[in-house]
């Protein structure tokens, strides 16, 4: 047998073991694009999170030929179709704040009977860094005095499209520059920005819950209102409705808090989990005064293992796609170039999926990094 198929059977045995593994589980599939600079070919990849799980596992990687809505459609059926062959069940669908991947994965929610379409908080969050250090004047001369040095070699260049990396950089100018009145300038651009990048890297954790990200979020308005950041506050109230999700709502509820809960579509999917009899009874309890006005979500056990088995695991970020890619470079070696996407990708990934949050960056993370770009 050649080594292809060697990889075939391995690939197999693997799906079989996941198949058993999940079997009868609630996932979220969360997905971000890549491309390929061996080959020249852009994927969208899939992992999931299972509530059985506290890890991702990898599901799959497609080729697509543009960055359109009906790519990502088409590459999200794949991956439910996968995980449905594992008889688990789909529950949300997790991307970053891209206009065609948002309505590539509603079209594959309105498809599935009302499926959740999340944002990813994190990508939120560097949503705000860009606004601030493009609309907050002490922010912008910071960024001007960063790009001159940047430009004449005292920093390493930061990575155009991750805000937070201007960040990063700044704190290392700091350290070199001898001119007080630079300094100053980055040190206060610094004390507005540094802790939303704080929230940013939370976001990115795998063991983030939604009510964690949103409780380190309105503490952080909280906090820049007290240091009196009245601009860099407005700037993040303005991306407060990117984060809000049934998730946040239900969550909010179900704990006796008042608030919008988007009704209709949160029925829709308390029904797809098999929980709106119960969610009905506590509703009318609480809003139409039935006599059971002291019910709370502890009167329905299946509400709170809801809440808890499920609510609580759904991701909040899909930074876990992209460490798994700029982590393993053997996901771009010519061996898997030479072989195929799908065989390799699915052989390799399945297997490193399941312990990688663990691993260490790899030695040759400046020979990795060159041959992942998002996009």
């Amino acid at each position: 047998m050649d080594l292809r198929g060697e990889i075939r059977l391995i690939a197999d045995e693997v799906r079989q073991e996941m198949k058993a593994e999940f079997q009868g589980t609630f996932m979220t599939i969360v997905c971000d694009g890549w491309k390929n600079s061996l080959t020249g070919n852009k994927f969208v990849s899939f992992l999931g999170f299972a509530n059985s799980s506290s890890k991702p596992i990898y599901i799959t990687s497609q080729i697509v030929k543009d960055n359109s809505s009906d790519a990502f459609l088409e590459a999200g059926r794949v991956a439910v179709n996968i995980v449905e062959g594992w008889n688990s069940k789909v529950i949300a669908l997790l991307a970053d704040n891209a206009r065609s991947i948002q309505l590539g994965l509603q079209k594959l929610s309105n498809e599935c009977g009302g499926l959740l379409v999340l944002r990813c908080a994190a990508h939120v969050m560097n949503l705000c860094l860009r606004d601030i250090f493009t609309a907050v004047p002490v922010c912008q001369k910071a960024l001007d005095i960063l790009n001159k040095h940047v430009a004449n070699g005292t920093v390493p260049r930061y990575v155009d499209t991750r805000w937070n990396s201007r960040i990063v950089r700044m704190e290392q100018l700091i350290v070199k520059l001898d001119d007080e009145r630079k300094k100053g300038k980055l040190s206060t651009c610094l004390q507005r920005t540094r802790p939303i990048l704080d929230v940013l890297n939370i976001a990115q954790e795998d063991t983030t819950t939604w009510t964690t990200m949103m409780c380190k979020f309105e503490e952080l308005l909280e906090a820049l209102q007290e240091t009196g950041f009245d601009e860099v506050c407005t700037v993040i109230e303005k991306r407060r409705w990117m984060l809000g999700n049934i998730v946040i709502y239900l969550i909010n509820w179900l704990n006796g808090k008042t608030g919008d809960i988007g009704f209709e579509m949160t029925g829709k999917w308390l029904q797809l989990m098999k929980v709106r009899s119960d969610f009905d009874m506590l509703y009318a309890a609480r809003e139409f005064g039935t006599g059971l006005e002291g019910n709370t979500i502890q009167h329905y056990p299946k509400l709170k293992v809801f809440e808890e088995q499920i609510l609580y695991k759904i991701a909040v970020s899909e930074a876990s796609v992209e460490r798994l890619f700029s982590r393993h470079k053997q996901i771009h070696s010519p061996l898997r170039a030479s072989l195929g996407n799908d065989i390799v990708t699915d052989c390799l990934l399945i297997r490193i999926s399941r312990q990688y949050i663990e691993a260490e960056t790899t030695d040759n993370t400046d020979m990795i990094l060159p041959l992942y770009e998002d996009y």
